[in-house]
């Protein structure tokens, strides 16, 4: 695997608390709701997620500007977290049952119709990611060592391990059907990346984990940078390039597009969290909600808008949307 290590420290740290000037931006607000965490949007500008109110609870949404606002739960379900949304709308996530506490999977599929599912040989169904043609990835086992799974829209379940490894997780899923994600105590290097034939990869060390991958193989996620969590960004030819904000506590990349932009959150210096924007030649550009208290953009979509949650000085937590 070649390895190209820089980072990129690429603006001064007076500036990281400054909202982006020109930015559109549009909150999500659900009546009734406390509580809004957007998790996935389409490249039409669908976003869905899950919102908490006064009630016990979380419920499933479906969000597009200039839309009908949907409302979901799986029945009887406590739970209902959607964790992705297919180009054509379809919904897939997890959910728990009251008083059950073990998660199954589910798809909502555009006209409403919610069927839950369970991987073949799973007690338990942890539904992490999915991708814009409605394949999901996840965990699935018993009381011992889970086991991944990639899911077809149609059911069928291909269940893997990582060779080496005494337990793994899997966060994301491309076009391609090419699974990433983290593994423990393997000794050559703490993520992976599996082909759609099954070929494993591994890379990174220790303190490198996954949280997003786009459809040209491109994955993003959190290592060591000097000392302290930064992000990174390993091509699909196995080049790893670090980054972190200057003067941050932690660099938290969360989504990255096709054109190689990176979106996501950082800590500063004085605790606070704020989000940000690498674009693919290094450029990294804070971004605030104007009025915030904390931002964290977790999606951005291949036409460059961004969506994700922030706080407001009255305590508020909202969902957001729109082009920075």
């Amino acid at each position: 695997m070649k390895i190209s290590i820089r980072t990129a420290l690429a603006f001064a740290f007076a500036s990281l608390v400054c909202s982006a000037a020109g930015a559109e931006i549009v909150t999500i607000d659900i009546p009734g709701a406390v509580g809004i965490v957007p998790a996935a949007m389409n490249d039409k500008g669908r976003v869905t997620g899950y919102y908490y109110n006064k009630a016990k609870g979380y419920h499933g949404f479906i969000w597009q500007l200039h839309g009908a606002l949907a409302r979901f739960d799986v029945p009887n379900a406590e739970l209902t977290v959607p964790v992705g949304i297919s180009a054509k709308g379809v919904v897939t996530g997890r959910y728990n049952e009251t008083p059950n506490i073990v998660s199954e999977g589910f798809v909502r599929t555009v006209d409403g119709t919610i069927t839950p599912f369970k991987a073949p040989d799973g007690h338990e169904t942890y539904v992490a990611s999915a991708n814009r043609n409605g394949w999901c990835v996840g965990a699935t086992g018993g009381k011992d060592r889970f086991h991944l799974f990639l899911r077809s829209p149609t059911g069928e379940t291909t269940e893997f391990t990582v060779p080496g490894s005494s337990g793994e997780q899997v966060d994301a899923v491309n076009r391609s059907r090419m699974v990433a994600g983290s593994v423990y105590n393997a000794g050559n290097g703490s993520a992976f990346v599996r082909s759609a034939p099954g070929k494993i990869t591994m890379f990174g060390d220790s303190s490198t984990s996954v949280t997003a991958m786009n459809d040209l193989g491109a994955i993003v996620g959190r290592t060591n940078v000097n000392g302290s969590y930064g992000g990174y960004v390993r091509t699909s030819d196995g080049i790893i390039t670090t980054f972190a904000v200057n003067g941050a506590l932690e660099t938290r990349p969360l989504a990255i597009n096709n054109s190689g932009t990176i979106a996501g959150e950082f800590e500063a210096s004085d605790q606070t969290w704020h989000g940000f924007i690498r674009t693919s030649d290094g450029t990294l550009t804070p971004f605030d909600v104007a009025g915030s208290v904390f931002t964290a953009i977790v999606a951005i979509n291949n036409n460059g808008v961004i969506a994700g949650s922030y706080k407001n000085a009255a305590g508020d937590n909202l969902g957001f949307f729109g082009t920075p």
